[in-house]
């Protein structure tokens, strides 16, 4: 895929530094105290040049209509799936019954794969926050973040570490001004209750395909380098966004603003504002 090179000509299979294990014991949060601001204190890669998430301004990308994404497992209906409250957000993961049914996909002519992780949420206190990455100036209610990392690497972990290891399919939702539930949603939204204290996990008695949240799309994408969009924030991410927003109700999105952190308090929003490009290049395919 394009955006899976690096942008400086490095060889992206040299590995970048492992974080240490005092950093992934650090705390992070979204208040003054422990959230965006202050995260270069404590894990100094959220600092670093490469960062997202970014403004994305369609009027100003370099358009290919290539590569188009090829899907692989996403109907297929997984083995076990749970849902957690990490006390930052909403986690879903899932298992299949053969290792080889696990969701990847790839992007012609690259060879690469990208095998499925996780998915998360990202969401606001208002109508209009929530989304992390801003498309043409505007942010959405929720933002799903489906996260995969390239087969050859082994694991997400170990992916962490490499240009464009690891890839995070980025899906925005817009209000329905028609209160419309948004069906596939509903599965997750419905369960949200029983895990609303941090730390706390329900197991699915009916697992379901990813196709019902994931949209296929093999083109009309935006995509840049960039980073985790949360501590370590390793520069070792290949993001592909959606350009077509998905719709949510209002009641929808309330479920995930009553959920607890570690702290104690709900989670009214959990996004990091915008940063800059500082001369990367985003590319829309369409």
């Amino acid at each position: 895929m394009i955006a899976a090179s690096s942008p400086d000509g490095t060889n992206k299979n040299v590995p970048h530094q492992k974080f240490s294990e005092k950093d992934k014991s650090k705390h992070f949060g979204y208040d003054k105290q422990s959230g965006p601001a202050v995260w270069a204190k404590m894990f100094h890669l959220c600092g670093g040049h490469s960062q997202s998430p970014v403004k994305l301004d369609t009027t100003i990308t370099v358009t290919y209509h290539h590569p188009r994404i090829m899907w692989w497992n996403y109907s297929l209906k997984p083995q076990a799936m749970t849902i957690s409250n990490n006390g930052h957000t909403v986690l879903l993961r899932a298992k299949w019954a053969r290792k080889e049914d696990t969701p990847y996909h790839w992007s012609a002519p690259s060879s690469e794969e990208y095998v499925f992780e996780q998915l998360h949420f990202h969401w606001g206190q208002d109508d209009h926050s929530g989304s992390e990455h801003m498309l043409n100036n505007e942010r959405f209610a929720l933002e799903m973040h489906v996260v995969h990392y390239r087969r050859d690497l082994g694991s997400v972990e170990n992916a962490g570490l490499y240009d464009s290891g690891i890839r995070v399919i980025g899906v925005f939702f817009r209000i329905s001004e028609a209160e419309h539930h948004n069906v596939g949603l509903q599965q997750i939204v419905q369960l949200l209750q029983t895990i609303r204290m941090a730390n706390s996990t329900v197991v699915l008695l009916e697992p379901f395909p990813l196709s019902r949240l994931v949209p296929e799309f093999s083109n009309l994408y935006l995509t840049y380098n960039g980073s985790l969009t949360t501590p370590p924030c390793a520069e070792t991410v290949s993001w592909v966004i959606r350009k077509e927003p998905l719709t949510i109700s209002r009641q929808q999105v309330e479920e995930f603003r009553n959920l607890m952190s570690e702290d104690g308090q709900t989670i009214k929003h959990n996004w990091r504002p915008v940063q800059p490009l500082n001369g990367r290049t985003v590319i829309q395919i369409r």
